[in-house]
C-alpha cells in the first residue's frame, strides 16, 4: 500500500506492509535473521532449501513443512520454537 501525506509543505511517500498473520511478511523471522547478520541465501543453504522458497516463507507467501521449519529454526538458533513457523 502506498501512503501519501502532506506535512508542512513536504510531500512524504512511504510504503507500508502488513506484518501480521498469514498475509504479509513474517517480520519476526526477518528480524531474527538480521539480528544474526545472516543472508537469506545462508539460511536457505543451511536449511537445505532454495533461497526463493525461504524468501516465500519469510514473506508469508508459503508455509513450510514441519521438517523444513525445524531446519530453519535450527539455523536461526531457536530450535525449541520451530512450530512458530507453522503459525499464520
Amino acid at each position: 500500500m502506498l501512503t501519501i501525506s502532506d506535512r508542512h509543505d513536504v510531500l512524504i511517500l512511504s510504503t507500508k506492509r502488513s506484518f501480521c498473520g498469514g498475509e504479509g511478511m513474517r517480520q519476526w523471522l526477518y528480524d531474527i535473521r538480521n539480528e544474526r547478520n545472516l543472508s537469506q541465501a545462508y539460511v536457505a543453504l543451511n536449511a537445505k532449501i532454495s533461497r526463493q522458497y525461504y524468501n516465500f516463507i519469510e514473506h508469508g507467501e508459503r508455509r513450510p513443512s514441519p521438517q523444513v521449519a525445524k531446519r530453519i529454526a535450527k539455523v536461526l538458533d531457536f530450535p525449541s520454537e520451530w512450530y512458530k513457523l507453522l503459525e499464520s
